[in-house]
C-alpha cells in the first residue's frame, strides 16, 4: 500500500457483473455492490456490467462515461395481465422478480402459477441464452483476468464465464435457499408462502448446481461461509463482509429516541416493525418515556398498526438515513428471519449507536453480547435491554463506542478492501508493485463563478463528467505561492449541462483583497484518487450588482417593509416574482450607503391569495456579466406559526439611540478587553458563560442560533448565561427555563427581519440574528469585537451530514465544543448577511464597525478597539 491506498495494476482486468447499479445508495444489495466495486478498483481496471437494474439517468451517464455496460431487464407492463381478461395466450407471464404489488390480484389465476413454475421463471425478461452469448463475446474481446459475479441470482452465468479461461468468483448476498425457507415458515399469507417457496427452490438449484463451478465464493459472514462449505462441499470460501463508509461517531443522543431503519416492504423487516410497535405499547404501559421512529419505505399494515400508538412515528422513505441515526439513543432490530449480514446494524454501529438485536438479526456480525451490542431473543428480555440502555446512557455510550470500533476494524471499506486483496492474492491475482494507477475518465466541462466585490465572496462551480462519484473536493490558492485560504468551503451535487446530468463541485470562498478568482485551485477526488485539478482561470464570472435587503408578506399578499441595494452607478433594479415582472412597484427614496444605493419599495401582488415561491432582484439590462439575487420560499413568512415570545415585543425600542457591542468568541479576545466593557450594552453568544471566571463582564443579552450548540449545550446556556437569553431555531427547542425563542426562517440569501418578534433570518451566524433583534430594540450603532472570521478546522465524515467539522481552536474559550463535531461555517450565508446588516444600519444613519484585534473580517469598517471603548 502507498499512502493508505492499495496500488493498482493496469494489466489486471476484472469484469464485475451485478444485478444492481453499484453506486451509493441506502438499499442493502446496492450497498454491497457499491463497496465491492470500490474494493476491486483498488487492484486493476474494472468493467461493470449491470444486469437487470435500470439506474436513474445520472447514474447511467456515469456508468457509460466509464465504459461500463447496462443490460436492464425488459419492462413488464402489469396492465397486460390480470383483470377481467386474465392472462392472454402468447404473452410471457411475469417472472418471480416482476410480481411487485400484483400478487393479490394475480394469485387466483392458475396460469399465473403455471408461469412461475416454468424453468425460466427466475430470469425471464432478464437473462436468456442470446444475452449470455453477447456478454461472453464482449468479455472475450476485452480479455479479463477475473470475473466477479455479485449475487447468487447471476450463478447461471458461471458455466459461460468458465469458457473465458480466467478466474471466476461469485459473491452471494445470503445463503438464499435457507433465507427463503425461513420466510416460507413464517409467512401467514398462502400466496406469499407459495411464491417464496418457488424462489427457495430456484435458489437451491443454483446453489447446488452452479456454485461448485466457481474458483472462489465470497460469503458475507463466517456463519454463511461455513454453511456453504457444509451444505455444498465448496473448497475455497472467503469471508468478504458487507462494507460501509464508517464515519466519526455521531454525537450522544439528547433524547430517548428509538430508531429502526429498513425497507419495510420486505416481509421480515415489516414483521420486525410490527413487533417494535407492540413493544412501544408495552413500554408506554410501563411508563417508559420513549419515541419510536420507523424510517424507510412503509406498508399499509404498519401505518394502520401505528395509528393508535402515540409514541410511534412512521417516517417513511427519506433521502438520507444519517440524521435519523444521529437522533437515535438506541437502535432496536428485532428480526426473526434473515440471512447474510444486516447492513442496518453495521451502519448503526458505524455511527456509534448502541444496538439491541435478536440473534438472527445480528447473525454473521462479529459482535458479542454486552460488549459491541445487546443480543437477546426473548421479547420481554428485548424490552428490558432497550429500557436498560435508555436509563443508563453511560452504558449505551460504552456499547456504541465498542460497536464503532468493530465496524471500523471489520466492516469499513478499507477493511473489506484488505479482505479482497487477500482473496485475489490466493488466486494468483496480485497488483504489481510498480503499477501505474488507472486514470479516471473525468472531464471538466465548464467553470462558472459568481463574485461580490463588496464581500469578496466567490462561488465557483466546476461541472464535471466523471465515471464514478466524486466524494471529496478541496481548494487552495495557487497565488500567492504558499498562500492560505482560511474561509472556504466545498460541496458536491448534481446539475444539468447541455441537457445532460453532470456532477457539480462547488467552492465558496472569501478571497483576500490581493487574490483574484483565477488564483483559486480546485481538486476533486473519487475513492482516494485525484480525478480533476483545475484553477479559476477561464471561469465565466458573473458580478453580483444588486440584491434584496429586507421583505415581508402581509395578510393581503403585499410585499411590505422592502428594500434593495444596488451599485450606485447602475440603474435601479427590477423585481420579478415567480418569473413575472410586476408593474405596480412603488419606490421610496434612495439613501446612500458606502457608495451603494439603498432603496425602499413596495410590491403589490396581483393575486394576494397566491403562493410566492421565488422572488428575484434583477439589475437593469447591461450584459450577462452582472446579476442580482434570487430568493426562495418567500411565502414561508405567511405561515400560520406561533410567533416568538411576547417578551420580545415588550423590548421594542428599549435601547433607541444607544451603541451596542457584539462580542464574538474568537481567539483574539482578551480578558482585560472584556473587563473594560463591563456595564456596556453587550450581546454575547453561545457558551460565553464559560468565560465568566476570566472576566467581570456579564453580557446584557446572550443569543444562540447554532443548531448544534442548541442540541449539545442548549440547556446549559439557558441555565448559566444569566441576563436575557435568546434561542433562535426553526421550532421552539425542548429546553426548560427562562429564555426567549426566536422563530428562524432559513431563507437564502438572508433577509434582514424588521419584525423579529415574528421571525428572524439565521444568516449563517448568531451575530446576524442578534443584529436583527438589536435593530428591533432601536439600536443603529454597533461595535463588533472578537469576530476573527478565521476558521480553522478539519473535515470529518459523520453520520450527521451537518456535523462534518472538528477542531476546538477557533475560540478564546478552551474546550468550547467539548471536542464534538459541528457544522462548518456557511460563507455563502454569512457574507451577504453581514453586508445586509451593514447596509440596513447605514440606511437608518447608523453603522457597524469592526473593533476586533486583527482577524479577517473586512465587510465592516475597521475601528481601533481602545479608541472605540473611549468613544462615549
Amino acid at each position: 500500500m502507498a499512502n493508505g491506498q492499495f496500488e493498482r495494476s493496469p494489466t489486471l482486468k476484472i469484469a464485475y457483473l451485478t444485478p444492481n447499479a453499484p453506486l451509493p445508495a441506502d438499499r442493502g444489495g446496492r450497498v454491497r455492490a457499491h463497496h465491492l466495486w470500490r474494493a476491486l478498483e483498488a487492484f486493476g481496471e474494472v468493467k461493470v456490467i449491470v444486469l437487470g437494474d435500470t439506474p436513474p439517468r445520472r447514474e447511467r451517464e456515469m456508468l457509460w462515461r466509464g465504459g461500463h455496460w447496462i443490460l436492464p431487464r425488459r419492462r413488464l407492463k402489469a396492465s397486460r395481465f390480470g383483470g377481467n381478461a386474465g392472462f392472454r395466450e402468447g404473452i410471457d407471464p411475469p417472472g418471480l422478480w416482476e410480481i411487485g404489488g400484483q400478487l393479490a390480484s394475480w394469485a387466483p389465476d392458475p396460469r399465473f402459477w403455471h408461469g412461475l413454475s416454468r424453468a425460466d421463471a427466475f430470469h425471464r425478461h432478464h437473462l436468456n441464452e442470446r444475452r449470455i452469448a453477447r456478454i461472453v463475446a464482449r468479455l472475450a474481446a476485452w480479455g479479463p483476468d477475473a470475473v466477479v459475479l455479485c449475487d447468487t441470482g447471476l450463478a447461471p452465468l458461471l458455466p459461460a464465464m468458465r469458457t473465458l479461461g480466467c478466474k471466476v468468483i461469485i459473491g452471494p448476498h445470503n445463503l438464499d435457499s435457507r433465507l427463503y425457507a425461513d420466510i416460507v415458515a413464517h409467512a401467514t399469507d398462502p400466496a406469499v408462502a407459495r411464491v417464496s417457496d418457488l424462489i427457495r427452490r430456484n435458489f437451491g438449484f443454483m446453489e447446488r448446481s452452479y456454485l461448485p463451478l466457481a474458483d472462489q465464493v465470497w460469503a458475507c459472514s463466517a456463519v454463511d461461509a461455513q454453511r456453504f462449505r457444509d451444505e455444498f462441499g465448496l473448497r475455497d470460501v472467503r469471508v468478504v463482509p458487507n462494507a460501509i463508509d464508517v464515519a466519526s461517531p455521531a454525537p450522544d443522543a439528547s433524547g430517548r429516541d428509538l430508531v429502526y431503519i429498513a425497507q419495510m416492504g420486505y416481509r421480515p423487516n415489516e414483521e420486525a416493525a410490527l413487533e417494535l410497535i407492540a413493544m412501544s405499547r408495552r413500554l408506554s404501559a410501563r411508563g417508559v418515556l420513549h419515541r419510536l421512529h420507523l424510517v424507510g419505505r412503509s406498508t399499509e399494515t404498519i401505518r394502520r398498526e401505528a395509528a393508535g400508538v402515540p409514541a410511534v412515528h412512521v417516517v417513511g422513505a427519506v433521502p438520507s438515513t444519517a440524521p435519523w441515526l444521529a437522533l437515535a439513543a438506541v437502535v432496536p432490530v428485532p428480526l426473526r428471519v434473515g440471512g447474510g449480514t444486516r447492513i442496518k446494524i453495521v451502519e448503526a454501529m458505524g455511527a456509534g449507536k448502541p444496538v439491541v438485536s435478536t440473534g438472527i438479526g445480528i447473525e454473521g456480525i462479529e459482535a458479542r453480547h454486552g460488549i459491541e451490542a445487546m443480543i437477546v431473543d426473548d421479547p420481554q428480555a428485548f424490552d428490558d435491554a432497550v429500557v436498560h440502555l435508555l436509563e443508563n446512557p453511560d452504558e449505551a455510550r460504552r456499547i456504541g463506542a465498542a460497536g464503532h470500533a468493530l465496524a471500523l476494524a471489520r466492516y469499513s471499506n478499507q477493511a473489506v478492501t484488505a479482505d479482497v486483496a487477500e482473496a485475489l492474492g490466493a488466486l494468483g491475482l496480485k497488483a504489481r508493485p510498480a503499477a501505474t494507477p488507472v486514470a479516471s475518465r473525468a472531464q471538466v466541462l465548464a467553470k462558472q463563478g459568481r463574485f461580490n466585490a463588496l464581500t469578496r465572496l466567490l462561488v465557483l462551480k466546476v461541472l464535471v463528467h466523471a465515471d464514478r462519484p466524486i466524494d471529496w473536493v478541496e481548494c487552495e490558492l495557487s497565488e500567492p505561492p504558499g498562500g492560505v485560504l482560511y474561509n472556504a468551503g466545498t460541496s458536491l451535487g448534481w446539475t444539468t449541462y447541455k441537457g445532460r446530468p453532470v456532477q457539480a463541485a462547488e467552492v465558496t470562498a472569501v478571497l483576500p483583497p490581493e487574490v483574484a478568482p483565477s488564483h483559486l485551485r480546485v481538486r476533486g477526488h473519487a475513492w482516494g484518487d485525484e480525478v480533476f485539478n483545475t484553477d479559476g482561470d477561464g471561469t465565466e464570472i458573473v458580478t453580483e450588482a444588486c440584491g434584496l435587503l429586507t421583505a415581508d408578506l402581509d395578510a393581503t399578499g403585499r410585499l411590505t417593509g422592502s428594500a434593495w441595494w444596488s451599485d450606485a452607478l447602475a440603474q435601479p433594479p427590477a423585481v420579478r416574482y415567480d418569473g413575472r415582472l410586476d408593474a405596480s412597484l412603488d419606490e421610496g427614496s434612495a439613501r446612500a450607503g458606502s457608495g451603494i444605493a439603498v432603496t425602499d419599495f413596495q410590491l403589490a401582488l396581483p393575486d394576494p391569495a397566491g403562493r410566492v415561491r421565488r422572488l428575484e432582484v434583477l439589475p437593469a439590462p447591461g450584459g450577462a456579466e452582472v446579476d442580482g439575487q434570487v430568493f426562495w420560499l418567500i411565502d414561508a413568512f405567511r405561515q400560520p406559526k406561533a410567533p416568538t415570545s411576547r417578551r420580545l415585543a415588550a423590548l421594542r425600542d428599549r435601547h433607541r439611540g444607544e451603541t451596542a457591542w457584539i462580542i464574538g468568541n474568537g481567539p483574539s479576545v482578551r480578558s482585560e478587553d472584556l473587563d473594560r466593557l463591563e456595564g456596556r450594552l453587550t450581546f454575547a453568544f453561545n457558551r460565553f458563560h464559560l468565560a465568566h471566571g476570566q472576566t467581570r463582564l456579564r453580557p446584557t443579552y446572550t443569543l444562540t442560533g447554532d443548531r448544534q450548540m442548541i442540541e449539545d449545550f442548549g440547556q446549559q446556556i439557558v441555565d448559566e448565561s444569566g441576563g436575557t437569553v435568546f434561542v433562535a431555531d426553526d421550532t421552539c427547542p425542548p429546553l426548560v427555563g427562562d429564555f426567549v425563542w426566536l422563530r428562524q426562517i432559513p431563507v437564502s440569501p438572508p433577509l434582514f427581519s424588521l419584525a423579529p418578534d415574528r421571525w428572524v433570518s439565521p444568516g449563517g451566524s448568531s451575530l446576524y440574528a442578534a443584529m436583527q433583534v438589536a435593530h428591533f430594540m432601536g439600536i443603529r450603532r454597533f461595535y463588533v469585537y472578537g469576530a476573527d472570521f478565521k476558521f480553522v478546522y478539519e473535515r470529518a465524515r459523520n453520520a450527521d451530514p451537518f456535523r462534518i467539522a472538528t477542531g476546538d481552536d477557533n475560540h478564546f474559550i478552551k474546550n468550547y465544543r467539548n471536542n464534538r463535531a459541528w457544522c462548518p461555517p456557511s460563507f455563502r450565508d454569512i457574507c451577504p448577511a453581514f453586508l445586509t446588516a451593514r447596509l440596513m444600519m447605514e440606511r437608518d444613519g447608523g453603522w457597524i464597525r469592526n473593533a476586533t484585534r486583527g482577524g479577517l473580517l473586512e465587510i465592516f469598517e475597521r475601528a481601533d478597539f481602545d479608541a472605540a471603548v473611549d468613544d462615549a
